[in-house]
C-alpha cells in the first residue's frame, strides 16, 4: 500500500512540476536522498528585528504555498496566476540589505532532510523550499522566521511596540473582519482603525479592487508615515506588501496572526 501511495506522490509530483519547471525536477532528484541536505538561512534575533520594525520596515512571509505557485501550482485558497508569480520573484530577486521590506521563510530551510523525515509529510512540504533558497534566495542575507506571527507572546508584543498611536488598516476575509468589529482593541492605544473586506479565496482576482480600497482610505490619513498596513489575504498579501513598501507605507504580511487581536487561543507553531 505504502508503494503505491508513494508511486501517486512521485507522478503527481512530476505532473505538477516537470512542464512548468524542469530544473525544478532535476534539482529536487538531487536533493532528495541526501540525508544532510541543509541550507544554512541566516535569521534575525529578537533584538535585531525589532531595531528594523522601529525604522519602518515591512514583513514579506514567503512558505510552501508561494513555491507552489512559483511553479505554476495552484494552491488549495489560490490558484495559480502569472502576475502574483512575478511579485513573489520580485519579492525574492529584489531583497537586500537596503530593502524596506524583510523577507520570512521558514525555519525549517535550517533542517537537514533526515529530521524533516521524523513528522510525517514535512519533508514533502519543505524540501521544495529548501531547494529554492539554494537556487534563488541571497543567503548572505538576515530573514525573519515566517512563523514569527503564529507565536502568541511574539505576537502581542508585536501589536503593542508597533500599533501604538498608529493609523491602523485591516485588509482580511469576512470572519476575521467580522471578529475585529466585535473586538476592543483600546489596549493597544490605536489612533484610528480602518477595515476592508477581502474575498476568503482567490483573492488576487480581486488585486487591483483591494488596492483601489486601500488607496481611499490613505486620502483620508495625513500622515502616511504613520500608516500601519495588516494585511491577511493568502499569497496576495505578499504582492500588496511589496508594492506598498515601494510606496514607504508599511505593511505586513500578517497572515494567522491577526487571530490575535480577538482570539485568547494560543496558536503557538510548534517545531
Amino acid at each position: 500500500m505504502e508503494i503505491i501511495i508513494f508511486t501517486k506522490k512521485t507522478i503527481k509530483f512530476f505532473q505538477n512540476y516537470l512542464l512548468n519547471d524542469p530544473v525544478f525536477v532535476l534539482k529536487y532528484g538531487l536533493a532528495y536522498f541526501k540525508k544532510n541536505y541543509t541550507p544554512i538561512a541566516i535569521f534575525y534575533s529578537k533584538e535585531e528585528l525589532s531595531k528594523e520594525l522601529q525604522a519602518g520596515k515591512s514583513i514579506i512571509r514567503i512558505g510552501d504555498g508561494e513555491i507552489g505557485l512559483l511553479h505554476g501550482r495552484d494552491i488549495g485558497y489560490q490558484k495559480y496566476h502569472p502576475l502574483l508569480k512575478e511579485y513573489l520573484l520580485k519579492s525574492i530577486e529584489n531583497y537586500s540589505k537596503d530593502s524596506n521590506y524583510i523577507l520570512s521563510i521558514p525555519i525549517f530551510v535550517n533542517f537537514p532532510n533526515k529530521r524533516l523525515e521524523e513528522v510525517k509529510d514535512r519533508k514533502r512540504c519543505w524540501l521544495p523550499l529548501k531547494i529554492e533558497f539554494f537556487r534563488r534566495f541571497n543567503k548572505d542575507l538576515k530573514y525573519l522566521d515566517a512563523h514569527f506571527f503564529y507565536y502568541r507572546d511574539l505576537m502581542l508584543n508585536f501589536f503593542k511596540e508597533n500599533l501604538k498611536d498608529k493609523d491602523i488598516v485591516v485588509i482580511a476575509k469576512k470572519e476575521y473582519i467580522e471578529n475585529l468589529k466585535k473586538t476592543d482593541l483600546s489596549i493597544y492605544n490605536l489612533k484610528s482603525v480602518n477595515l476592508i473586506e477581502g474575498p476568503t479565496e482567490n483573492s488576487f482576482d480581486k488585486f487591483e479592487e483591494i488596492q483601489t480600497q486601500i488607496n481611499e482610505v490613505l486620502k483620508s490619513i495625513e500622515d502616511k508615515k504613520n500608516v500601519r498596513l495588516l494585511i491577511s489575504t493568502g499569497p496576495t498579501s505578499k504582492a500588496l506588501v511589496y508594492k506598498y513598501a515601494q510606496e514607504n507605507i508599511v505593511s505586513y504580511d500578517i497572515g494567522f496572526g491577526l487571530c490575535y487581536l480577538w482570539d485568547e487561543k494560543d496558536y503557538t507553531f510548534v517545531i
